[in-house]
């Protein structure tokens, strides 16, 4: 009894490293503003990416604690990219309780979940942003 036990609980509260990976090999320089939807109060986050260059985040857990995602890393349910001024993209994903979530867009950077690294106790999300995004872009006027 007691072994079924511990093979339903299946956790062990080890350590684990979440690390998100973001490159930007668009062409171009990237800003990323960051927000949330439903608190447009709370200041905007924003980082820029040179082309070529690579942010990395990082948040340790436990394997029973807390997961994280994009999300996270960008503080906000909501971005904008801005490709060196001249094109855009917006990218949502608002969890609403029993609503669901709403997430807008196919290649939704907020819609990249961690996948194990193979034999380490490694969650990883990587995400490039190509020249093919920056064509698909919105252009600004």
């Amino acid at each position: 009894m007691l072994s079924l036990g511990c093979i339903c609980c299946g956790r062990t509260d080890e350590d684990v490293l979440y690390a998100f990976s973001v490159t930007n090999d668009s062409g171009r320089e990237i800003s990323i503003t960051s927000f949330k939807a439903d608190f447009p109060e709370i200041a905007p986050k924003q980082v820029s990416l040179k082309n070529k260059e690579v942010l990395l985040e990082e948040f340790p857990s436990r394997d029973s604690g807390r997961s994280y995602s994009f999300l996270d890393v960008f503080d906000g349910d909501s971005i904008i990219v801005d490709y060196a001024g001249s094109r855009f993209q917006i990218f949502t994903c608002i969890r609403r309780g029993s609503e669901g979530v709403g997430c807008s867009v196919p290649r939704n950077i907020l819609n990249v979940l961690p996948e194990p690294v193979s034999g380490t106790d490694i969650l990883l999300s990587e995400y490039v942003f190509t020249a093919e995004d920056f064509n698909t872009a919105q252009p600004l006027e």
